[in-house]
């Protein structure tokens, strides 16, 4: 019985077909697996929002603040890691290498965590004397902490000239953010400038 061999072109037209499926299919796994990583940084934060109340609950409504430190992101992590003990929670699964370059100094030594890839309102976590829960005007709309570099602070002038912070659009084209009501969400950049001013 005579057997019949595939031809280079069936072969050509079968390897097109594969690159043009992987093609179409690899930009979709890649937007799942990110999904699993913002699911899982939403969990960070929402854990972060948690160590907050329970801090704000131990010093009568008052937040973490910079009253004796160096940057507000690292003061913050200093004061709510009694309270999480764990310092994964501040890593987002994005971003592993933690964002922030050495461990800073500061009056009361090094901070626990030398990887921190959230930053953290200076709304609310700013300078003496301590912001309290009540001075809130919407808790609802309150930024705490979210995806980015350093801490969100105020616009310099017109249009997206930021101090002292960078936000990180590291979840397919967006960030997740923890507001003072204790809810996470995941925004797109041009809502994300609005909030981080917010108190």
């Amino acid at each position: 019985m005579r057997r019949r061999a595939f031809t280079l072109i069936e072969l050509l037209v079968v390897i097109a077909i594969i690159a043009i499926l992987a093609a179409i299919l690899f930009p979709v796994f890649s937007r799942a697996r990110e999904k699993a990583r913002t699911a899982s940084c939403q969990s960070n934060l929402k854990q972060i929002g948690l160590a907050v109340h329970m801090y704000t609950n131990d010093w009568d409504e008052h937040f973490p603040h910079r009253g004796w430190g160096y940057r507000v992101d690292w003061c913050a992590v200093e004061q709510l890691q009694p309270y999480i003990k764990n310092c994964q929670i501040f890593v987002c699964p994005s971003r592993p290498d933690g964002g922030v370059g050495g461990i800073p100094n500061h009056p009361r030594g090094h901070c626990v965590c030398k990887k921190l890839s959230y930053a953290f309102g200076e709304r609310i976590f700013g300078d003496w004397p301590p912001k309290t829960e009540a001075m809130l005007q919407s808790p609802v709309t309150a930024f705490i902490s979210g995806d980015g570099r350093h801490y969100f602070w105020r616009p310099r002038g017109p249009g997206q000239q930021w101090i002292g912070h960078r936000i990180d659009a590291r979840h397919n084209e967006g960030a997740n953010f923890l507001f003072a009501d204790g809810h996470v969400k995941w925004m797109r950049l041009d809502r994300a400038w609005y909030f981080c001013t917010q108190m």
